[in-house]
């Protein structure tokens, strides 16, 4: 199975995603599952940064003393705000430990699994946002998202009805 973001072409909210989530692809056809994982990781806090927008929510919101902006503390958010499911949020905090292993570890070398993981959770959190804020109706690629979806079909709705 293969995976394309051609979906992403006609997105007013995440076009400007489409090249770095095609590289994904390549990277993983090519072999290299570090740069799949991290990569994913980089490309989650654009997309983290796009959920809060598309939400409604405060792009500057208020952190402890010390803390500043980055993917933990988007996603914190987010989970917090309870306007993204927990599976979409799960798939997130995922993504953001693998990438930071990816990174900060010189030992850690993703197997192909876990670079498929990250691709797949990447994919089905783009057609999450594109499902909910621009009302498309685009396929998950995880069972697990396909489940959640019909049963709790409110919060995988367009986001008008929230």
């Amino acid at each position: 199975m293969e995976i394309d973001f051609n979906f992403l072409a006609n997105s007013a909210a995440l076009r400007d995603l489409a090249k770095p989530a095609d590289k994904l692809t390549k990277l993983y056809q090519l072999e290299f599952y570090q740069d799949v994982v991290a990569s994913s990781r980089r490309l989650l806090e654009s997309l983290a940064k796009k959920m809060i927008k598309l939400a409604g929510l405060n792009e500057y919101y208020q952190l402890p003393a010390g803390e500043y902006y980055n993917l933990r503390n988007d996603s914190a958010y987010l989970r917090q705000s309870g306007k993204i499911p927990a599976a979409i949020m799960n798939l997130c905090d995922e993504i953001r430990r693998m990438g930071n292993e990816a990174v900060h570890d010189a030992g850690y070398q993703p197997s192909k699994g876990q670079a498929w993981h990250c691709l797949t959770a990447i994919h089905d959190i783009m057609a999450y946002i594109l499902n909910v804020f621009e009302h498309q109706n685009l396929f998950y690629l995880r069972p697990d998202l396909n489940l959640a979806a019909q049963l709790e079909p409110e919060q995988f709705a367009p986001y008008a009805k929230h």
